[in-house]
């Protein structure tokens, strides 16, 4: 606990030795401080490279992410994460946020794992690094409010209902690392903009491990 991942207790979790490529990722993903670009053609292994980024995130006592593109990507890796954690007698529990879906850990799970898509991470980290702003303007408006301030009074209230308030994202708290499965979507015209900020917003402290097939 709290150790880097050692590659004998990797291959006893997954069942089998890890490959060239999935050793020289482990390199990366015990060094808290490095990030990982891990890209290889479909069936290679990366899911065991995101495997051995989240299992290192528990050792750490810290919380994980794992984001896709698409919900039923999020919908699928749910299940699997569920069932491979339950399987090998992991103590580990995972909650699914895709818009439509909402199913959360038990509270108070030291070892989560958060998979959700591109947007509703990219949504969190923006909000959250815009909270030293949020928690100044949020403490104006109820002193203002307090002192008898009916404006005031009013703006705390669209900004309580739009979810502007000083309260951290719990969702956020102790987040270790996050895997971002189809790294390469960076490239799409339309969509690319939500991993740039993503990039942009994520805390030094956590480890990004970033997954292409291209």
């Amino acid at each position: 606990e709290g150790g880097a991942l050692q590659e004998s207790y990797v291959n006893q979790i997954l069942g089998y030795g890890i490959d060239d490529f999935q050793k020289r990722c482990l390199r990366v993903i015990v060094e808290p401080g490095l990030d990982l670009l891990a890209m290889a053609p479909t069936g290679s292994g990366k899911t065991a490279v995101a495997l051995m980024a989240i299992l290192q995130a528990f050792a750490r006592g810290q919380r994980a992410a794992y984001t896709s593109p698409i919900k039923a990507l999020s919908n699928q890796k749910y299940a699997e994460f569920t069932e491979w954690f339950r399987g090998r007698g992991i103590d580990a529990h995972v909650t699914l946020l895709t818009g439509d879906v909402k199913i959360r850990a038990p509270p108070g799970t030291q070892r989560e794992l958060m998979i959700c898509t591109s947007e509703i991470l990219r949504n969190k980290l923006v909000k959250a690094s815009g909270g030293s702003g949020i928690l100044t303007i949020t403490a104006a408006a109820k002193a203002a409010a307090e002192a008898g301030d009916q404006e005031a009074a009013r703006a705390l209230e669209i900004m309580a209902r739009e979810g502007h308030t000083e309260d951290a994202d719990p969702d956020l708290e102790r987040l270790g690392c996050v895997v971002s499965d189809e790294i390469h979507y960076i490239n799409d015209v339309d969509r690319g903009a939500v991993w740039e900020e993503t990039l942009m917003h994520m805390p030094k402290q956590v480890q990004m491990v970033a997954l292409s097939a291209t």
